[in-house]
């Protein structure tokens, strides 16, 4: 899971599976997840929101401690640290920078360790109710297992609405594809839900929870406005 929000690219490890191994999730259960957030989005809409600030259009720096659990293993979970730099370019548009250094639990006595980082761009709106966006960001992956090495270029899109709840508290439901291009795969669809509480005008406390093809994740931590 990127700092972002959006699952990490992920590499299958250069080992044999386990025969126990958990069947990979279909896309028709990334469809119902979807779905309910997309109904919950649009139950949020039907009221008035409080005026209030969210995460879109602000400028901060956020540090986040990232889980991703693989349910098509080895390895069955990566962990590690993220961070998120958005910078505001003007009342419609973000430039969103972030980083991420994760490592797997231990296969066969050894750890799988990747370094992603992406940049891009998000469009942005205000109709009252919900502010819709739009975002994309490109970036690299480098991954380390055992003396083998690999990289990719990835990608990543995705739309959503964030809604404000109260003044100081945010949920932002997004969908969207991601693809880490070298790695033999043909990307995944993920769905993530951002949300945000402003303890003061300064700082605040950000959880992501998402889930896509691969596996489900979480993202907590928090962000420093400026």
């Amino acid at each position: 899971m990127h700092s972002n929000g959006t699952p990490s690219s992920r590499r299958d490890l250069p080992v044999q599976p386990r025969p126990d191994m958990n069947t990979k999730p279909t896309r028709r259960f990334v469809t119902v997840a979807i779905a309910a957030l997309c109904a919950l989005a649009a139950t949020l809409s039907a009221q008035t929101g409080p005026a209030g600030r969210g995460l879109n259009g602000t400028n901060y720096f956020s540090p986040t401690y990232l889980y991703s659990d693989i349910d098509d293993g080895p390895p069955d979970y990566y962990h590690g640290l993220g961070l998120r730099y958005n910078q505001a370019l003007g009342p419609r548009f973000d430039l969103i920078v972030t980083g991420s250094l994760l490592q797997s639990d231990r296969v066969a006595g050894a750890r799988a360790k990747q370094r992603g980082f992406d940049a891009g761009v998000r469009w942005h709106t205000d109709l009252g109710q919900a502010r819709p966006f739009v975002e994309a960001t490109v970036g690299g992956v480098r991954f380390e297992y055992a003396g083998f090495k690999d990289s990719s270029f990835t990608y990543a899109v995705g739309a959503g609405a964030e809604f404000q709840v109260t003044p100081a508290f945010s949920v932002a439901p997004l969908i969207g594809w991601s693809d880490a291009t070298d790695f033999g795969d043909n990307g995944d669809a993920f769905l993530v839900l951002r949300t945000n509480l402003w303890i003061n005008h300064r700082w605040s406390i950000r959880v992501n929870v998402s889930v896509s093809e691969d596996g489900k994740g979480l993202g907590a931590g928090f962000a420093y406005g400026f």
